[in-house]
């Protein structure tokens, strides 16, 4: 779920020298066919017709003064999609919203190229505060957007990382240059990783904060997205980055204790105390935090925080208990004779997650089932996706395989299974599994004419899964 590390070290002197070959550069030289206002799925770098990117213009844009920017890294190279969810925000506070379409996990990814090209291709054509860029990512995509603001030390003021943390050669203290807000979601496999990197880094400076949401592994919601750059706005007022603004520091203020207020009206004391807590941290020197400051000290010292606390630590370590157990149920299937035995236990241990994920009260049970389904579901199509890179067709097929163990409604996983059969030279293995796909529903008919199908690309079994493919694709 990372970029490799070796790659993420050497951006630093690409991204170097791009700054100073940028700072000679005239800015916004014009601006060009971009309409603010609405999200434009794909921008081409003007150097390099290979690179593009997702781009939001607020509608107060002009070439006259400078902007914030937020550079966004999806792990799928997904440009538009975290650019869609800063869009209402973006407007709001008035930012420059970027999403690379090339930037994506596995090996081999030429990121000095890729965040290079979009740094100099956003600063030539746009009217950026250098001030004031700032990074998120999610998933693999939080560690590049992290990585790179470590390289790049005072270049970047901030970054918010979705569903991952710290790259695994950064260890949690080191010196940070830039605010951190940490998002993941209740059901996320990485809310324990990055509870536990917010509460080593408590306290530090420049701050951390941690934004908890109900989902899981995935870009944070529009409606956070709104408060995360009302978080970045506070925190550039405190460091002299942008004009204080009262009545805007008031608005902002009076929306975060009422949101305080509401959770613990609703009974969520622990959500009203990190709320109550985050205030007193952000708006300490800007505004009176005083009776926050008070009801946080209450609440921390009341027993529901107490229990809350112990709650997160238990579903953490049942989280970890169950994924292990998982995972050697696995490595069971090919180290004895009883392979078969071992499959009914494993088919039977992820039946029983799946359903405890379905259950519509939440609870630790259900917590827990879902970070693992999704854990080893995402652990399992990277294992595949690097055989393929490898060419370990076998491999792939193997680890494809498994994905289809742990989410069998899920058609593209019988897609990659097609695919890696057909890489491997099983025309009628490829079939099927194509055949399968199509009947869950899969929509990617132009995925099928990839050159990997050639050889069964003649059989007439392919030619009735296609139509199919084509129905799901149509609605019909």
């Amino acid at each position: 779920m990372n970029h490799s590390n070796q790659q993420l070290r050497i951006i630093l002197s690409g991204l170097i020298l791009a700054l100073v070959c940028t700072a000679s550069v005239v800015q916004a030289q014009t601006q060009e066919e971009f309409k603010p206002g609405a999200v434009i799925d794909k921008v081409v770098s003007a150097s390099d017709q290979t690179k593009s990117y997702a781009l939001y213009l607020p509608t107060t844009y002009t070439t006259s003064r400078r902007f914030p920017i937020l550079y966004c890294f999806d792990p799928v190279a997904r440009g538009a999609v975290p650019v869609a969810r800063f869009k209402e925000a973006a407007e709001k506070y008035e930012y420059i919203v970027v999403g690379s379409n090339n930037s994506r996990n596995g090996p081999n990814q030429p990121l000095i190229e890729i965040v290079r090209n979009l740094w100099e291709d956003t600063h030539t054509r746009f009217s950026i505060d250098d001030r004031r860029v700032y990074l998120a990512g999610m998933s693999g995509g939080a560690r590049v957007a992290l990585g790179v603001s470590f390289w790049l030390k005072d270049k970047v003021a901030g970054v918010i990382a979705c569903a991952a943390g710290y790259p695994p050669d950064i260890p949690a203290n080191t010196p940070r240059s830039f605010v951190l807000l940490a998002v993941t979601g209740t059901d996320d496999f990485n809310n324990p990783e990055l509870q536990t990197l917010v509460r080593k880094l408590e306290g530090s400076t420049p701050p951390v904060r941690l934004a908890v949401f109900e989902g899981g592994h995935t870009w944070l919601p529009a409606e956070l997205a709104t408060d995360a750059l009302q978080w970045l706005e506070v925190q550039a007022m405190k460091a002299g980055t942008r004009e204080r603004n009262t009545n805007l520091i008031n608005a902002m203020f009076e929306q975060a204790s009422s949101q305080a207020l509401a959770a613990q009206a609703s009974g969520d004391k622990y959500r009203a105390f990190r709320l109550y807590s985050g205030i007193v941290q952000d708006f300490s020197g800007l505004h009176e935090v005083t009776e926050v400051e008070s009801k946080a000290k209450e609440l921390r010292a009341s027993k529901e925080i107490s229990e809350a606390l112990k709650q997160e630590k238990k579903i953490e370590e049942e989280q970890a208990r169950r994924v292990q157990s998982i995972h050697l149920l696995i490595a069971n299937l090919s180290r004895t004779d009883e392979e078969f035995d071992h499959l009914a236990v494993l088919k039977g241990e992820l039946r029983s997650q799946r359903e405890a994920a379905k259950a519509t009260e939440p609870s630790i049970k259900r917590t827990v089932a879902r970070r693992v389904i999704e854990s080893l579901f995402i652990e399992f199509v990277e294992r595949g996706n690097l055989a393929i890179a490898r060419k370990d067709y076998e491999g792939a097929v193997t680890a494809y395989s498994m994905c289809t163990e742990i989410q069998p409604d899920n058609a593209r996983t019988f897609y990659n299974l097609a695919r890696a059969h057909a890489l491997s030279g099983s025309r009628s293995k490829a079939l099927a599994a194509l055949k399968t796909a199509a009947d869950k529903g899969f929509t990617g008919a132009q995925e099928l004419t990839a050159k990997e199908f050639d050889d069964v690309q003649t059989d007439k079994r392919f030619k009735e899964i296609l139509d199919l493919v084509r129905k799901n694709q149509s609605g019909q």
